[in-house]
C-alpha cells in the first residue's frame, strides 16, 4: 500500500478531524466552532453517530480564503463568530 500524497501539510483527499485542522490555523477550538456555527467555515460531515469530519477539499478552500482575508472582512467574521458563540451560550450548549 502506498503512502497518501500530501500537499501543504494536508492529504490530497479524504476527511480531517477537528484536531487535525486546528494544527493549520491560528485559532482555538471554541473560536473555530463559533465560526462554523456562524457559517464562516463549512459545516462538518457526520460520519457516524459520534464522529464528524471536514472534507480536505473544503478545508483547503477555506484556508486559502482565510489567508487572503482583508482587515475589513476580519471585523465582519469576528462579529459573526461572537454572535454565534453568544447564541450557543444562551442555549446552554
Amino acid at each position: 500500500m502506498s503512502a497518501i500524497p500530501v500537499t501543504d501539510g494536508l492529504p490530497v483527499t479524504g476527511y480531517l478531524r477537528l484536531e487535525q485542522i486546528l494544527r493549520h490555523v491560528p485559532i482555538g477550538r471554541s473560536s473555530f466552532l463559533a465560526l462554523v456555527a456562524a457559517g464562516v467555515i463549512p459545516r462538518p460531515y457526520k460520519l457516524t453517530a459520534r464522529c464528524v469530519a471536514w472534507r480536505v477539499e473544503d478545508v483547503r478552500l477555506w484556508l486559502s480564503s482565510f489567508r487572503q482575508v482583508s482587515p475589513d472582512n476580519i471585523d465582519a467574521n469576528v462579529a459573526k463568530a461572537i454572535a454565534a458563540k453568544r447564541a450557543l451560550l444562551s442555549e446552554g450548549v
